[in-house]
């Protein structure tokens, strides 16, 4: 499978939006997705946000979008989201976008980046495993309607 990996541009950027919107279980109006389009190509001029799209004969298959975010007074590089289309997951994918992100954030001159998941999101835990992602932490939850 020839994958390529290429930054988000404003034709790729509405693979993202598709996606994000479609997140919340019910159709969105050209309104909602032109709003967030702009949303998203306003971030990728920030310089302290990118979105990388694969793609599968020039056809966007995957994403994986990361910022820089401010700790403590330190500035991490954090993955946003990374996702797959459904028929296509567990055919290094994923892991092929985890990879070009390592190498970007490596030329950009970071030292770590930052992921979390799910604790039942399988998927993503492997493809953190194979691209040498170390469990850091341990995020608890409670539930206030509970």
């Amino acid at each position: 499978m020839d994958i390529s990996i290429r930054q988000a541009d404003e034709i790729t950027i509405e693979f993202v939006v598709d996606y994000c919107l479609r997140c919340d279980f019910k159709n969105y109006s050209k309104n909602e997705f032109r709003q967030l389009k702009k949303k998203y190509l306003r971030r990728l001029d920030t310089g302290t946000y990118w979105c990388f799209v694969a793609q599968i004969k020039a056809r966007p298959v995957g994403y994986v979008d990361f910022e820089i975010t401010s700790e403590y007074g330190n500035s991490h590089l954090w993955v946003c989201e990374l996702y797959v289309h459904e028929v296509l997951r567990g055919k290094g994918i994923g892991t092929a976008l985890m990879n070009y992100a390592i190498k970007f954030a490596r030329k950009k001159g970071f030292k770590e980046i930052f992921a979390c998941t799910e604790n039942d999101n399988i998927a993503s835990k492997r493809v953190f495993k194979k691209t040498k992602y170390i469990p850091a932490r341990i995020v608890y939850v409670r539930n206030l309607l509970k």
